[in-house]
């Protein structure tokens, strides 16, 4: 008996440990929760405030100077506010956000880089959209987040969704966690 209770404890801290939706390397996403495997959330009834993270996950490298990524919604809510996780340097609006760090800021499989606070107003105008791209000016590419790494080395982040929506608030809930860089670095091992 004290076995099988061994087995169920350690699939459960290994499934808890592995949470992460989306598997990709240095991949910057939106989710509902600090873990990043929430991307839907229902229910949100009219004048109601939603919490989102902008989360790096999968990090290749230790610690972060600073990033740029970009975040637009479609549909009827608003960004209230926005808590960083540490002490950043020109922030920018939600759509342009380039920040820098005085000092290194550690990062987890699941870095929170910032968390907004969303106010959803009218249901009957449907569901909320958010996407995630590159910012202007970007120092690698407009269409995808940049990190700065503690080591002064620019990395271009991959997306949780590339096509669609990354989030959604009272949606159908068909984002899809996938992003073309990464699926195109598997498909690169098959061909000759």
């Amino acid at each position: 008996m004290k076995t099988i209770f061994a087995i169920i404890m350690v699939m459960f801290v290994a499934t808890s440990a592995s949470a992460v939706i989306d598997s990709g390397e240095n991949s910057v996403g939106l989710y509902f929760d600090e873990s990043a495997d929430i991307y839907c959330v229902g229910g949100v009834a009219a004048y109601d405030y939603v919490t989102m993270y902008l989360i790096l996950a999968n990090p290749s490298f230790d610690s972060l100077y600073g990033w740029e990524c970009g975040i637009d919604l479609v549909g009827d809510a608003m960004v209230i506010s926005r808590q960083f996780y540490t002490l950043v340097c020109f922030p920018g609006p939600p759509n342009n956000m380039i920040i820098g760090y005085g000092t290194p800021y550690p990062t987890t499989i699941a870095t929170p880089l910032v968390a907004l606070e969303i106010l959803y107003m009218d249901p009957d105008l449907g569901s909320v959209d958010f996407y995630v791209h590159g910012t202007t000016p970007s120092s690698i590419n407009p269409d995808y987040p940049t990190m700065l790494t503690s080591d002064g080395e620019l990395i271009m982040s991959g997306i949780s969704v590339v096509e669609g929506p990354a989030a959604q608030i009272n949606g159908d809930c068909t984002v899809v966690a996938t992003d073309r860089i990464s699926f195109d670095s598997v498909k690169s091992l098959y061909r000759n």
